[in-house]
Order: structure tokens, then C-alpha cells, then sequence
């Protein structure tokens, strides 16, 4: 009898538990050039409805679009988790290292403000620079170039 409760316990425990907001502030991972377009999303885990959403104030960056606001729902190990993704696009002003703070939502009356993260804004001649370098690497493996050892490339990019 004690393991029939106890088991009955562990199934519906789950059901009890409340989810856990998380709320993140997301950009793009490489360098962003100056005078290009980019997304900021803010995305809110775990909340029913959210009451307030304020953005910061994006300081060298103009804004294009937004907010534009995507909801949806995933399942979880307690239900239906509900998402809630908040999109700007931005235009970078200039090149530099730039933090873009987090913006600040109220969910059941509870304050909650996301992480600030750092964004790199590259001029246009450093994309091309970087463009060309990549370029070279990558097609360097792949093509024989005047004066190489055909013998010896395919030596060292056969596998």
C-alpha cells in the first residue's frame, strides 16, 4: 500500500510545481557590421501572461522594427511551458563594442529584468577582410594552386 502512494505521489508531483520564469536577452554571437540590420529577442519562459514590458534604451543603435511579439507553447516535464518572444531590429550606428542592456517585464505582479550582453559592431572594410580570409582557407584545401605538389596535397587532405 505504502508503495502505491508513494509512486501515485511521484507521478503527480509534477502537477504541483510552478514553472520558473527565465527571461534572456539574445544577439547575434558574431560580429555585427556597422550600417547592417540585426535581431535583439528578449524571450520569457514559463509565464501565463505578461503584464509590462519595457525595453531599454538602445544607445548607438537605431531601431527599425519592432517590437514584434511571437508566442508559442513547448511541452515540459510540468505541461505546457509558454514562450513569449519579444523581437527588435536594430541597425548598428557605429563600429565599437556596445552593451545592450536588459529590458524589464512584470509577470504576476513580480518584477523580473533580463541579462545585458555585449554586441561587436565591425566596420564594412574589416567584414571584407575577414571575408577574404576565410575564403582563402577554405578554398586553399580544395583547389591547387600555381607551384603546389599535387602529390603532396592530396597527401595531406585525403581522408
Amino acid at each position: 500500500m505504502k508503495k502505491i502512494v508513494v509512486i501515485t505521489g511521484i507521478l503527480l508531483f509534477p502537477l504541483f510545481l510552478k514553472a520558473q520564469i527565465a527571461f534572456n536577452t539574445v544577439v547575434p554571437l558574431r560580429p555585427v557590421v556597422a550600417g547592417t540590420s540585426f535581431q535583439v529577442q528578449y524571450i520569457i519562459e514559463g509565464a501565463e501572461v505578461v503584464d509590462d514590458f519595457k525595453p531599454p534604451i538602445f544607445e548607438n543603435f537605431r531601431i527599425i522594427t519592432g517590437p514584434n511579439i511571437y508566442n508559442t507553447t513547448s511541452a515540459s516535464v510540468t505541461g505546457q511551458n509558454r514562450i513569449s518572444n519579444i523581437v527588435y531590429t536594430l541597425e548598428a550606428i557605429k563600429p565599437g563594442k556596445f552593451e545592450i542592456l536588459g529590458a524589464k517585464a512584470t509577470v504576476n505582479n513580480r518584477s523580473y529584468q533580463s541579462n545585458n550582453v555585449f554586441l561587436i559592431v565591425i566596420s564594412e572594410n574589416e567584414a571584407i577582410q575577414i571575408a577574404k580570409k576565410e575564403n582563402n582557407n577554405s578554398i586553399s584545401n580544395y583547389f591547387l594552386r600555381p607551384g603546389e605538389d599535387p602529390y603532396k596535397k592530396i597527401k595531406e587532405n585525403l581522408f
